[in-house]
């Protein structure tokens, strides 16, 4: 996706310079100057707008993302965002899966939440994660799956329909949990988060930085122009035929049930 995006970048550039070119020849420097002038209010009033949005989200997330579990409240749900990974290494997926492990066997949450998508046999966000914490331990029934979760707005959705718990703790990347935060908060959902580790690599901590402003923008648009309410009644829609394992938890009982999303 972020390749696609600096083509589009690239090509609007190249095209900008052959418009500004063609300005220039027929009408002159001072047509170029207000064309000029023109492109930079543009870009300072985007700018603007991505500075605006990137703080709105930030202040939601104020206070609420911890780097050490020890600060973290305990909780009855964790919700783990899904990622996958295929025949490559893939650090969101090892550092998001051993935050949820250690949240888990240090006690702070109980029970899982796993969402995501399972794209095909090779790359399965869900399935995957399910395993690995079979693998160490969790009780199958401690263990939401939810194959629907095709982004973060959607999990969150479907965490607050399905989760019965007045507080869930989110957990992913930090950049991640610092918009699903801002979700929650518009979907009144009691959260906090735990930061998972960022990826090592510095050129991807780059993309991630670029790519995130841009997600935040669509994170304020999408809240202004759909309520919760009417996007879950969507997605329930779109995914009539999808069936969520769900685990429902109280203090001295525990039950397990099937529930299709129709």
């Amino acid at each position: 996706m972020m390749t696609v995006v600096l083509i589009i970048v690239l090509l609007l550039i190249v095209l900008a310079i052959f418009v500004l070119r063609g300005v220039y020849r027929r009408w002159g420097a001072v047509a170029l100057v207000a064309g000029l002038v023109i492109a930079g209010l543009g870009c300072l009033g985007l700018a603007g707008v991505m500075y605006c949005c990137d703080r709105t989200i930030m202040r939601a997330a104020d206070g609420r993302c911890f780097d050490r579990a020890e600060d973290l409240p305990a909780s009855q749900w964790g919700i783990l965002f899904g990622t996958g990974r295929n025949r490559r290494a893939n650090e969101y997926y090892d550092s998001r899966l051993a935050a949820a492990i250690e949240l888990y066997q240090t006690g702070k949450i109980s029970f899982v939440f796993i969402s995501g998508e399972n794209l095909h046999k090779d790359y399965q966000e869900v399935d995957s994660m399910y395993q690995a914490m079979l693998a160490i331990g969790v009780p199958p029934e401690r263990i939401v799956c939810d194959t629907a979760g095709r982004d973060t707005y959607s999990t969150l959705l479907h965490a607050r329909e399905l989760a019965d718990t007045t507080r869930v703790i989110l957990i992913s990347q930090r950049f991640h949990n610092e918009r699903a935060l801002y979700y929650a908060e518009q979907m009144q959902i009691d959260a906090l988060a735990y930061n998972a580790a960022p990826n090592s690599v510095w050129y991807k901590r780059l993309r991630d930085y670029a790519r995130e402003k841009l997600a935040r923008v669509k994170a304020i648009l999408k809240n202004q122009l759909a309520s919760p309410a009417a996007a879950l009644a969507e997605l329930k829609q779109q995914h009539e035929t999808t069936l969520l394992h769900i685990s429902f938890a109280a203090a001295n009982r525990s039950k397990a049930q099937d529930l299709r999303l129709r």
